[in-house]
C-alpha cells in the first residue's frame, strides 16, 4: 500500500535520502520521527493536542524509494500500479 497522500514531498524526499545512505528503513523511520515529529503541534498551545503524525510504513518508504531512482520523481501516477508488476501486454 502506498500511502503517499499522507506525506508531503518534502518527507518523501527526506525518506529517500535516509534510505539511501542507510539501506534501513527502521533507521529511516526513527530519523522521521525526529525530524517530523519533534516539529509537530510546536506553535499550538499547551491546552491543544494535536493527532500523532504518522510514520511512513516500510513498504512505503521501499516504493519511494524504488520509483525515485526508476524515474527521479515522487509524485504519485496511478499508471505506476499497472507499470510496476501488471502482466498487460
Amino acid at each position: 500500500m502506498d500511502d503517499s497522500n499522507q506525506f508531503s514531498i518534502q518527507e518523501r524526499i527526506a525518506c529517500c535520502f535516509w534510505f539511501d545512505q542507510s539501506r534501513s528503513t527502521d533507521l529511516v523511520q526513527e530519523k522521521f520521527q525526529q525530524r517530523f515529529h519533534n516539529n509537530h503541534g510546536k506553535k499550538s498551545s499547551s491546552t491543544t493536542t494535536t493527532k500523532p503524525l504518522p510514520l511512513p510504513s516500510r513498504q512505503s518508504i521501499r516504493l519511494w524509494y524504488q520509483r525515485f531512482i526508476k524515474t527521479g520523481c515522487l509524485i504519485h501516477d496511478d499508471n505506476d500500479q499497472q507499470n510496476d508488476g501488471g502482466d498487460g501486454g
